[in-house]
């Protein structure tokens, strides 16, 4: 449990800016104010500023367009799903609009209905890179990886800048199992395309740690392109940490990162980067000074404030002090899942179950496809000999992600605690045959022999 929770709290690092308000007079002003604030999702001022646009000019597409992006982002998918087809019902050859609704079809995971959208506004440009892109991108997440390649491929010949497609196309292979050729998409989206460079490094990290897959190079390129002072140094850091950390290699992580705060000194990221690896090596005076670091250059600096309550829970135990923390991180970032399934775990080790599932659900409401957080919740559930909702939980988790071991692991436990034994045998086969080094993947067939044996 712990485990899962401090690996969930590594997230995905945006940057904000500030603007000063003005006086506006044209829809474009407004909609380029909005813009901004949604960049900084404040979505209501957003939403405001979206409906000036259009009150000054009804027929200002775009202005629609982005305010239904914004009630997306609040989790308001009608009201955004309002906003796109009243786009296609007045003007029907609006290509954007049939993007956006399909952006939200694959938010909810209606994948289906998202082809159906992006090969709409297709079909209207069909020399549309950005839209054969989205395609390519609804395919991948529906496990379509032959589609995902071609219609990636095909956005690329119409535009090598496509950052995004590289990226399809490398994960399409990599979900193949092809790990070389998965490389060397994304390296040739770093050599070609001018845009998330950054991100294809990241990327690249995450799929190295994954397939154990070239470390050393990678790491030899990642040092190459931090000292060219091109790209985001941020995600290029923390693609390098991660390697190491994989590799064990904390110290060098450490030197690293201590280059790169020389070079940043105002960068947040690589104090909570280095507070990270100091946790690694137990040095918790360390790791409270680089969070306090952290903090002092961004007070409204979400994260560090969750990553400092995991710390205090693990290392002190002092629940209270951790929800506290966890509960400002909540107020800075309301959408911020990870710190939703930390408090969940915070309230579980309190042996506060109710206060566990409150924040499990709430986490679940902002993403329903987070199978960890369906796991653990399958964990209280069975804690409280809830049974039939732990296997639920456990199915959902297993829907979402096949090969998670220890769901199996843990819904044949509640299979056998109802009598179930041959639903329980299969999952502790399944878990054994998944993953046979898996810590208590055996645990449950030893039980089951045990069992059957009386």
């Amino acid at each position: 449990m712990r485990k899962f929770i401090v690996c969930g709290i590594i997230v995905v690092l945006v940057l904000s800016c500030v603007s000063a308000p003005a006086k506006l007079t044209t829809a474009e002003e407004y909609v380029n104010r909005g813009n901004e604030y949604a960049e900084k999702k404040e979505y209501d001022s957003a939403i405001a500023d979206y409906t000036q646009a259009v009150a000054i000019d009804p027929e200002c597409w775009d202005a629609y367009i982005k305010r239904g992006y914004a009630y997306a982002g609040k989790g308001d998918y009608e009201s955004a799903y309002n906003e796109y087809t009243y786009v296609l019902d007045t003007n029907p050859d609006y290509g954007e609009g049939y993007i956006a609704l399909g952006g939200l079809f694959t938010t909810v995971g209606d994948y289906d209905q998202a082809v159906l959208a992006f090969n709409e506004a297709i079909s209207r440009e069909p020399d549309n890179a950005k839209f054969i892109a989205a395609l390519g991108g609804a395919y991948l997440q529906m496990g379509r990886t032959e589609d995902a390649i071609e219609e990636s491929e095909r956005a690329l010949q119409i535009n090598p800048d496509r950052w995004d497609c590289y990226y399809f196309i490398g994960m399409a292979y990599f979900n193949r199992g092809e790990y070389d050729r998965a490389f060397a998409k994304m390296r040739e989206g770093i050599a070609n395309s001018t845009e998330q460079t950054a991100f294809l490094y990241y990327m690249l990290a995450i799929l190295s740690m994954n397939s154990n897959t070239e470390p050393d190079l990678l790491i030899t390129e990642l040092k190459h392109a931090i000292s060219l002072d091109k790209y985001e140094p941020e995600l290029l850091y923390a693609a390098l940490f991660m390697l190491y950390a994989t590799q064990e290699n904390y110290d060098e992580a450490i030197r690293e990162l201590t280059a790169g705060i020389k070079k940043y000194p105002k960068n947040k990221y690589l104090y909570m980067h280095r507070a990270m690896m100091y946790q690694a090596k137990e040095d918790s005076a360390q790791v409270k000074q680089d969070i306090n670091k952290a903090m002092s250059i961004d007070r409204n600096y979400a994260e560090a404030y969750a990553y400092r309550a995991l710390i205090v829970a693990m290392d002190k135990e002092n629940y209270d002090q951790a929800i506290a923390d966890l509960n400002k991180a909540i107020a800075l970032k309301p959408d911020f899942i990870e710190a939703y399934n930390a408090r969940g775990w915070c309230f579980y080790e309190k042996n506060d179950y109710a206060g566990a599932i409150e924040n499990y659900e709430k986490a679940l409401a902002i993403n329903q496809d987070s199978f960890e957080t369906y796991y653990v919740l399958g964990r209280v559930y069975a804690d409280q000999d809830d049974f039939n909702r732990a296997i639920e939980c456990y199915d959902r988790a297993i829907q979402l992600q096949p090969d998670l071991v220890k769901a199996y692991q843990h819904r044949g436990k509640s299979f056998q605690k109802k009598g179930e034994t041959e639903k329980a045998e299969e999952d502790f086969t399944k878990a054994f045959s998944l993953d046979p080094d898996y810590e208590h993947a055996n645990d449950g067939i030893d039980i089951q022999i045990q069992y059957l044996s009386y």
